[in-house]
């Protein structure tokens, strides 16, 4: 008798390793971009383009992807000592609202998008509160408040567009005559001109002084202007 060959059922090793192949270059091929997002797209760690809200297709095994949250945030900018015109303390503290409008931007030149928006604030702060003196900086009038909130946002906003971010909102929130840090921080942040130093060091390491002229003109006169008061001491 003639024996027929039984025919196997169901897929082989060959046909499933092929299929699990597939199956993997599919799901590294698809990137699904929440609608709050942009995702950076670099392949073999090479910048290439920005991935809009929905889906989209990359390639597989050697590209990769960074998200950058387009919405609003918020930052609380802690209470700092600041100096007025007339080389009086006060200590401030600020609230700041901003957003990314070129993740291309944030992406290439920012490291720390929190971080360098704090560092900036902080050096604003410094820098408006250095142009007044200390009875306007505790008026309590809205019209003054306003002004110098207006101030902060300018000023603010100008140099964070230089590293493609705006500034939504920005307020001062209080401002307290002397310092209220803490004592064990106090001493060592006695002089004035430490505390610029460490901002301008802080905004060069990030890349913005070199992008925004005018502001690092500020700071450097605003360093010297408090370094020549220290020397004449």
């Amino acid at each position: 008798m003639l024996s027929l060959p039984l025919q196997s059922g169901g897929f082989g090793v060959v046909e499933l390793v092929v299929l699990l192949i597939l199956i993997v270059v599919v799901y590294q091929s698809v990137e699904i971009v929440p609608a709050h997002e942009k995702y950076v797209l670099t392949v073999f760690n090479e910048y290439r383009k920005l991935l809009k809200p929905g889906v989209n297709f990359v390639l597989p095994f050697v590209s990769s992807t960074y998200p950058i949250d387009m919405r609003t945030q918020t930052l609380d900018i802690a209470p700092q000592e600041v100096i007025t015109r007339d080389n009086s303390p006060v200590t401030v503290d600020a609230i700041v609202y901003y957003k990314v409008i070129d993740a291309e931007k944030v992406y290439l030149e920012v490291g720390d998008i929190e971080r360098a928006v704090s560092h900036l604030s902080q050096t604003t702060l410094r820098i408006v509160f250095g142009d007044i003196d200390l009875d306007d900086a505790l008026d309590g009038m809205p019209s003054k408040r306003r002004e110098i909130n207006k101030e902060f946002r300018n000023e603010l906003d100008e140099g964070t567009d230089e590293l493609g971010l705006r500034v939504e909102f920005a307020e001062v929130r209080e401002v307290v005559e002397g310092s209220s840090l803490d004592p064990a921080k106090e001493n060592a942040e006695a002089i004035p001109t430490a505390h610029l130093q460490t901002d301008l060091l802080a905004v060069i390491e990030g890349g913005y002084v070199a992008e925004n002229e005018e502001l690092e003109q500020k700071l450097i006169a605003h360093f010297n202007h408090l370094k020549r008061e220290e020397d004449d001491l």
